[in-house]
């Protein structure tokens, strides 16, 4: 919705008071929730709210229904800075979207209200499309609607001219407009979910299985637990560019985008961290402060990736959603999974220092890299079984 002239009206029919009319919009190219228009952001263009008022409407079950009725008028709306807005198209695309679950007392009418996100899925957003050459004058007195004329035509399709009031020849710039907004708001949506798989998958899925993998008893422990963090980092790395991507040129101003940005950071240190441990480990034998930080650095990614899949859920606008309530049902179930793994891996380690004998390396040998279990366990891998094998 970045650029989009926004028209948001709300309020409660049964106050008394008329429904408000903010004008607002998302500046330059990132992901945020609208605000009321700026001089800057209009540019040259000047949109006035001329009246707002409650009508009441029958309706089959008898009960009070009330739709919000304003008017506004645009001047010089062709020169509007963000979206497209052609004031000769027969066909203009439009977004409408609502939702049904706005506390209104807190709100408070104010035209700088902080509102909920709009519904998702079907019935909580959709496109139509405006005649706007017959909703257009270039006189120095508002627009009139033409004699006989109820309303200016709107569609849900794109129409041919002749079902408006308009005598344009054809609505071809409609069509263009419609595939070009379709692209976009796609496009938008589109680079959300993308960012929330590729974040999700990596911190929900693959980080966790890769700690299970190091602490495992197979031979092949440290080539399974490289293997699903690289991915990880691969798939953490695309969210991350998506997000920018989102971004755009703006600041970034939200926890979630500067908790996000040290996240990936600090995984570029972890790589390293994590490679130069495997080398010295192959040498040495032991941890070393190496092998400690990377261990660390690693869980609080981990938890920092975690928790902020709940931030970005919140800035999204599903703070109260069961989105939240099921992610964060995901965030305990692996926390917990992940604690109890470490737990029993610890305690089968010290059963198994606890032998006594010539055996003990041999009960141990093959038991996989559990270098994040204590200071002198050893690490397994395919160039360790070929050592203790000669």
């Amino acid at each position: 919705m970045a650029g989009a002239l926004m028209f948001v009206v709300y309020g409660d029919p049964v106050s008394g008071r008329s429904p408000t009319v903010s004008i607002r919009t998302v500046p330059g190219h990132g992901h945020t929730p609208p605000r009321p228009v700026m001089a800057d952001d209009a540019g040259q263009a000047d949109v006035r709210i001329m009246r707002s008022q409650w009508l009441q409407v029958d309706n089959a079950k008898n009960e009070p229904t009330f739709v919000a009725s304003m008017g506004a008028v645009c001047y010089g709306c062709s020169l509007w800075p963000g979206s497209r807005i052609d004031i000769s198209d027969t066909s203009q695309p439009w977004i409408w979207a609502w939702n049904d679950h706005q506390d209104m007392a807190r709100v408070e009418y104010y035209k700088e209200a902080s509102l909920e996100v709009h519904n998702f899925g079907a019935g909580g957003w959709g496109l139509f499309y405006v005649d706007m050459k017959s909703s257009t004058s270039h006189e120095a007195s508002l627009p009139q609607l033409k004699q006989g004329v109820a309303a200016i035509g709107s569609s849900t399709f794109p129409v041919a001219a002749s079902k408006f009031t308009s005598t344009a020849p054809d609505s071809s710039s409609g069509s263009s407009n419609f595939l070009i907004a379709l692209g976009e708001f796609g496009l938008s949506l589109g680079l959300v979910h993308l960012h929330a798989f590729l974040m999700g998958t990596a911190f929900l899925f693959l980080f966790p299985m890769g700690v299970v993998a190091i602490l495992s008893w197979s031979r092949n422990a440290f080539r399974f637990h490289w293997v699903l963090q690289a991915t990880a980092t691969m798939f953490a790395g695309l969210g991350a560019i998506v997000g920018l991507i989102m971004s755009g040129r703006q600041p970034f101003a939200a926890v979630h985008q500067i908790v996000g940005i040290a996240i990936v950071l600090a995984l570029s240190v972890q790589v390293v961290l994590g490679l130069r441990h495997h080398v010295i480990f192959l040498r040495v034998s032991h941890r070393t402060w190496v092998s400690q930080a990377h261990v660390w650095l690693g869980r609080c990614v981990v938890v920092g990736g975690l928790g902020n899949i709940l931030s970005g859920i919140v800035m999204a606008g599903h703070a109260k959603s069961a989105v939240f309530w099921l992610v964060s049902a995901l965030i305990i179930l692996v926390t917990a999974s992940l604690t109890t793994w470490v737990y029993l891996a610890r305690r089968r380690l010290r059963m198994l220092q606890s032998i006594s004998g010539p055996d003990v390396r041999a009960a141990t040998s093959w038991r996989g890299s559990s270098f994040a279990l204590d200071d002198d366990s050893d690490e397994d891998s395919d160039e360790d079984s070929d050592e203790d094998g000669k």
